[in-house]
């Protein structure tokens, strides 16, 4: 899933960001580090949250070095320590202005509706902030995201969120 955000970002927004600890993984014969930026510009933050961005899995940045949009891949690992990595990022960055997304398998979006409605997260309105993405529906549309998609709307309109599920 890193790969396939790796590609949309390039794609989509021009640069990407990998965790430094996901760089050496290859997926397709291609290691994720190679679709990376080799460090992570300085965005104008606090040395706290520019470390938090770090860690995320992927992040897309536009030409000027902006955040466009950060994911969390949570198949196999805690929903809960993503979700908290992104709160984190959130409380030291309240005004911030990118979309959050968690991709998650569909066996997995009803774990992530239960912690995203947690007083805690509510506190922060990560239900307003954090999308999820279902990866099965991702990599259907892949195909068509890579041939028609030209900025951030093509995953978003994949994307849902609590306060989309309220109405």
């Amino acid at each position: 899933m890193q790969w396939i955000l790796a590609k949309l970002g390039q794609q989509l927004c021009g640069s990407v960001w990998i965790a430094s600890n996901d760089r050496s993984r290859i997926w397709e014969k291609e290691k994720l580090g190679s679709f990376s930026m080799d460090s992570l510009p300085q965005l104008g933050i606090r040395d706290q949250a520019q470390k938090t961005i770090a860690l995320i899995d992927v992040v897309w940045l536009s030409g000027d070095n902006q955040i466009t949009a950060a994911f969390e891949i949570e198949c196999t690992t805690s929903i809960y320590s993503g979700l908290l990595r992104m709160a984190d990022l959130v409380a030291l960055v309240p005004n911030l202005n990118f979309p959050l997304y968690v991709v998650v398998p569909q066996s997995r979006v009803a774990k992530v509706k239960k912690e995203l409605s947690r007083p805690s997260f509510q506190a922060l309105k990560m239900n307003k902030k954090c999308n999820w993405i279902v990866l099965e529906d991702l990599a259907q549309e892949l195909e068509a995201i890579i041939k028609y998609g030209t900025e951030l709307d093509a995953i978003n309109r994949l994307s849902d969120n609590l306060n989309k599920i309220k109405k």
